[in-house]
C-alpha cells in the first residue's frame, strides 16, 4: 500500500524566492553600518585608521585588558576607581595606591574583624585571590600579576561593602 502526502505549500521556486528575498535583506542588514549623525570625518594613516561622527544619540565603552574603546561622545580616558559603592555600610574603607605595581594597601577603619574579607577578580570574572581581613591595614601582593585592570570586592560582616578597580601597572 502506497501513501502520498501532498503538502500544502507554495511552489518549489515561489518558496525559493522568498527564502533569497529573505536572506538578502537579513544579511545585508547584520553587515551593514549606519548612524544617524550630524556630521564627521574619517583619517587614515599607515598605523592607524580614525573615523568619528557628530551628533551621535548612542554611546558605549568597551574594554579589554588595557585596550579602551569609547564610542560615542567624546570620552577621553576617563577613569573610574570605585565601580560600586554601598550606601548601607558605615565603615570606611580605602583602597590604594591606585594604579600600584607591587602592593596594594587595604585600610578599612573598623574594630569587629569577624566577616570581614576581600576576593580579587580578574577583568574575566576569575577569582585570584580570596583573604580574610584582619587589621585595619592588609596588603595584597600584586607583583606576581601581569599589567591589567582587576576589581576587588570587599565585604564587611559577610556583606559586599565596596568594589574597586585596580590598575596594576
Amino acid at each position: 500500500m502506497n501513501l502520498k502526502i501532498k503538502l500544502l505549500t507554495p511552489n518549489k521556486r515561489r518558496l525559493k524566492f522568498i527564502l533569497l528575498v529573505t536572506a538578502c535583506l537579513f544579511g545585508a542588514s547584520s553587515f551593514a553600518q549606519s548612524v544617524v549623525s550630524a556630521g564627521g570625518n574619517q583619517f587614515t594613516s599607515t598605523e592607524y585608521q580614525l573615523s568619528f561622527t557628530l551628533g551621535e544619540t548612542a554611546i558605549t565603552t568597551l574594554q579589554v585588558d588595557d585596550v579602551v574603546l569609547t564610542q560615542g561622545f567624546h570620552q577621553s580616558r576617563l577613569e573610574v576607581t570605585a565601580v560600586n559603592e554601598l550606601p548601607s555600610s558605615n565603615v570606611n574603607i580605602k583602597v590604594f595606591p591606585n594604579p600600584t605595581s607591587d602592593n596594594l594597601h587595604i585600610s578599612v577603619d573598623n574594630q569587629n574583624f569577624d566577616g570581614c574579607y576581600y576576593i580579587l577578580y580578574s577583568v574575566t570574572g576569575e577569582v585570584l585571590v580570596q583573604k580574610s581581613i584582619n587589621s585595619t591595614d592588609t596588603q595584597v601582593a600584586f607583583d606576581a600579576f601581569s599589567p591589567a585592570v582587576y576589581y576587588l570586592k570587599v565585604f564587611i560582616n559577610n556583606c559586599e561593602t565596596n568594589t574597586f578597580k585596580i590598575i596594576k601597572n
